[in-house]
């Protein structure tokens, strides 16, 4: 370009290295003379002289790509702008932006997948400055680097400029903005530098796999494997001896963890584990082990097949003692009973454990010292909740160490299953002060260990409140004026029942409403808070019972709960069924999940009662009822709750023996010439018989009587069955035993229902454990909502029996709890279900018909689920409903939907109204 060498370029900046490149550059591109001059401040931009040659400028903006600086202005050399030095000789001045002295640098983090690209990067960004620079080893699929918000633009195009000065190409991408009041971490600059020669190769043979192993014929079969798949696999240094003591079978998995690198990571752990298994290695009992870490460009096993095959490494998986890290939390770790628990826990093949010294409730005096409370016998857990053995096996030396402390029922073992199926770690809390004698217990009870907080938005009306607390002996902490939760509510971690129950009494007399009482705090956390609304609230006047109400049983209670499970089995009423151990059919074992919404309320409680006990009586079971009362989930819950494999058969009119006892089919081997080849196939009865699982026949009464009486001898007293099908076989006495976890079950409506056939009574007679079962009230259906909502479980009162509080449950739909009104509609959704269930029974309500059809519309617990599903699902996020309107959509959808006809509607509209649900009258339908 004519002219250029005449031309003058001054680049104002306070960085004379970034200064000095972008000249060496320009320089390189014979655009002109360039002179550093320290910079007076300004924006990033760049002047240009008037009546600059346009071809000239296109050249210096092409040269300074991908630096964009803002162009600012032209300038007049001969008219004076108060700076007239600055620019007499310069045709451009590029301003770059100034790093003051004491000004926030942003971090530089620089990632690449080859070491020369990584060592090419930071040669290029070390001209930047920067407060921190870090250089990580990855894989990377493209070269680009961005930050975050509040990086400067400028400073991106200072370093896209810098690396491409080096040939290294970038794709920029360019930060958000800024939000208002919304902190943000310093500002990072972010790089990634992915080498062609790199990626060009196949995906499997990017970054070597390195083998370390104690024994070299292993390592070398390894390597061979590797490289026969396609990786480049290279046999490393021996593990030392250290290393195999503490070492599994691991992959350090290195740039192979990225999300772009999972089929390749996939194709490796294959293919180590099925070499490891030709080499006599039990990979269940050594699976391969994960390590994340980074900062290499290799992948590299950890191979310790000597000590693998002689069964000496440490196990990383099945039910192996060694595989648990056990830690011991204890506020006497010289005890002679702790001491003792250690050892006999490496006597049984668990790792030495390691003891931590905790604070004792026996230590703690009232005051301002909140220290954590180690009050419980605790056994924390994740994988080991899967493995039975070892499992029992720590339960059992965990009952004896509390029964060699002195521990009472008060303080029973709880075996909690917090962690992830992985996890092997297992942590024990075991107190030892004030056990013995029930001291430590009596301690825990005593107001002053606890501190309260009143949080309310107007604290003036809760004065008397909180001198009731303090003469009740609490500790009051400063109290609050925001709070979050909807009131009243108790929030606190390690308050036991009865102190609470003081809490909850004091708060009802002062705001006239039950409290709801929540464990959010950790179990040690000493401190309550009281959400409280604005001022107290008129109180109800409960009506005295009537003599005529008034039960002529006397009530006796209980301590324990109605039911109480455990990881051993659930007691119902008194009742023992013990767990099941886990087997090859634990797939028909029904998922605790399915039971979320299960409320064990007083329509419920009989059936399960009846079930437990024919269970441990080994009788058959028939359950008979209107539809939807819970016979065939009841059965099911309980069966989730011992692990119990659960085959279910929906009989009908067509159901014929072979679906039941088993039938010929044609062979799937080999055929001669004349005809196919058959084969006899097990019925699920049979199966049933063989492997010990619970029956339920549903529907009984669809059947034809002859497939009915086929089962006779399985409902005797001595159960019996012979396969006149196939050989005569016989199960039961004199043939193959009968497991002795099979059952029984069996579910049918009443007779008036359509299409049933009736039962005879010599039939009806072999079903010993028979039992009617009746349907869910206002009270069952108000308990089953407040234990979804509020994670409230009702109290049971059977045969004069009132049993003690069961445990506090997770809230299925938690996140409605705080919605405005909750509780109330609750009630008014539980009265109106009710209601209406009772009208449609009747078929008359009000002189009006609501079974005008031939089949009468049917409302269960399913339609109130599904309400609540309704009001907690996100597909309403964007509507801009309020939660009044959302509620009236859900009763529309799944109540009223239901009926035609203004009579019918304006039926239902009055038990609408009756209910308290006035947010849906006025045409609601």
């Amino acid at each position: 370009m004519s002219g250029t060498h005449n031309r003058m370029i001054l680049i104002s900046t306070n960085s004379t290295a970034i200064g000095g490149a972008i000249a060496a550059h320009l320089q390189s591109r014979n655009l002109g003379r360039v002179e550093l001059r320290p910079s007076t401040g300004g924006d990033y931009g760049l002047r240009l002289k008037e009546h600059a040659p346009v071809a000239w400028i296109h050249a210096l903006a092409e040269a300074l790509c991908p630096l964009q600086p803002t162009y600012l202005h032209s300038y007049d050399p001969e008219i004076s702008d108060g700076s007239p030095e600055d620019f007499a000789d310069a045709d451009a001045v590029l301003q770059l932006p100034d790093y003051p002295a004491g000004s926030p640098l942003p971090e530089i983090n620089l990632q690449g997948n080859s070491s020369a690209y990584l060592d090419r990067g930071k040669a290029c960004l070390h001209l930047i400055p920067a407060r921190k620079r870090e250089t990580h080893s990855k894989h990377v699929e493209n070269s680009k680097l961005g930050g975050t918000p509040g990086l400067s633009i400028q400073t991106l195009e200072i370093a896209a400029f810098l690396l491409a000065r080096e040939g290294l190409q970038v794709a920029v991408e360019r930060p958000g903005p800024m939000e208002e009041d919304r902190d943000y971490p310093p500002a990072t600059l972010k790089v990634e530098l992915a080498d062609p020669a790199v990626n060009s190769l196949p995906e499997i043979a990017r970054y070597p796999v390195v083998v370390r192993t104690d024994l070299p014929e292993s390592g070398l079969a390894m390597v061979e494997a590797l490289q026969a798949a396609g990786f480049r696999a290279i046999l490393g240094q021996p593990l030392s001896g250290g290393e195999v003591v503490e070492t599994a079978i691991t992959l350090r998995e290195g740039p192979l963890s990225d999300e772009g690198m999972a089929e390749t990571l996939k194709s490796l752990r294959f293919i180590i584990t099925t070499t490891c298994t030709s080499l006599g290695i039990d990979m269940q009992r050594y699976p391969v082990q994960t390590d994340h870490a980074m900062g290499r460009l290799d992948a590299i096993l950890f191979l310790p097949t000597k000590a693998c095959l002689a069964g000496t490494a440490r196990s990383t998986g099945g039910d192996h003692p060694d595989r648990f890290r056990v830690t011991i939390e204890t506020d006497e770790p010289s005890h002679p009973v702790v001491l003792e628990l250690g050892r006999q826990l490496q006597a049984k093949g668990f790792r030495p454990p390691l003891v931590v010294d905790a604070h004792s409730a026996m230590d703690i005096e009232p005051g301002p010292d909140r220290t954590l409370i180690r009050s419980v016998f605790r056994l924390v857990s994740g994988a080991l909740r899967h493995q039975p053995a070892s499992r029992q096996i720590m339960v059992d030396l965990l009952e004896a160490a509390r029964g060699r402390l002195g521990a009472d029922a008060s303080m029973p073992l709880r075996d909690e299953n917090l962690w992830p199926e992985y996890d092997a770690d297992v942590h024990i809390e075991l107190p030892v002060r004030g056990v013995a004698g029930g001291e430590l217990t009596a301690r825990l009870k005593k107001p002053d260990l606890y501190f309260v907080k009143l949080v309310c938005s107007d604290l003036s009306a809760w004065t008397e409140l909180e001198a009731t607390l303090a003469e009740a002996g609490f500790n009051l902490l400063e109290n609050s004026s925001d709070g979050s939760e909807s009131p009243p509510v108790l929030i606190h971690g390690a308050a036991p029942e009865e102190v609470m129950a003081l809490v909850s009494h004091h708060v009802r007399a002062a705001v006239g409403k039950t409290p709801r009482i929540r464990r959010k705090f950790h179990d040690g956390d000493r401190e309550i808070y009281i959400h409280l609304p604005t001022k107290p609230m008129k109180r109800k006047a409960v009506p005295r019972p009537k003599l005529s109400d008034r039960t002529a049983v006397p009530v006796v209670r209980r301590d324990r709960p109605f039911l109480d499970a455990d990881m051993a089995g659930v007691t119902v009423a008194g009742i023992r069924l013990e767990r099941r151990n886990r087997g090859a059919h634990d797939c028909m074992v029904p998922p605790a999940s399915h039971f979320s919404h299960f409320c064990v309320d007083q329509s419920a409680a009989p059936t399960l009662l009846h079930l437990a006990l024919s269970v441990r009586l080994g009788e058959p079971c028939l359950l008979e009822g209107e539809t939807s009362t819970a016979k065939t989930s009841s059965i099911q819950y309980l069966a989730s709750l011992v692990g119990q494999p659960v085959a279910r058969i929906n009989l009908n009119g067509q159901t014929d023996t072979g679906e039941l006892i088993g039938r010929f089919v044609p062979a799937t081997g080999s055929r001669t010439a004349d005809a196919a080849q058959w084969a006899w196939q097990d019925g699920i009865l049979l199966e049933a018989l063989r492997h010990g699982w619970w029956v339920i026949l549903d529907e009984v009464n669809l059947a034809e009587p002859a497939i009915l009486e086929r089962l006779n001898s399985l409902l005797e007293r001595s159960p019996s069955l012979l396969v006149t099908e196939h050989n005569n076989h016989v199960f039961g006495p004199g043939g193959e035993p009968i497991h002795g976890d099979f059952r029984i079950f069996a579910t049918m409506n009443p007779a008036e229902y359509s299409g049933r056939n009736t039962l005879s009574p010599a039939y009806r007679d072999r079903w010993r454990g028979h039992l009617i079962v009746q349907g869910a009230g206002e009270g069952d259906y108000r308990a089953m909502l407040r234990q979804m909502v509020l994670g409230e479980r009702p109290r049971v009162c059977l045969d004069g029996m009132l049993y003690g509080n069961p445990t506090q449950g997770e809230a299925t739909h938690g996140e409605l709890a705080d919605q405005e009104g909750i509780g109330d509609f609750i009630d008014a959704l539980a009265r109106f279900q009710a209601s209406l269930d009772a009208a449609c029974r009747r078929g008359i309500q009000g002189g009006q018909s609501l079974s005008g059809r031939k089949e009468r519309p049917v409302f269960t617990r399913r339609g109130l689920i599904a309400i609540l599903d309704h009001l907690a699902s996100p597909a309403h996020a964007g509507r801009g409903m309020s939660v009044q309107t959302l509620r009236q959509e859900a009763v529309q959808r799944y109540f009223l939907a239901r009926f035609d006809g203004e009579e019918e509607v304006s039926v239902v509209q009055q038990l609408l109204q009756a209910s308290g649900l006035r947010i849906l009258t006025g045409g609601a339908a």
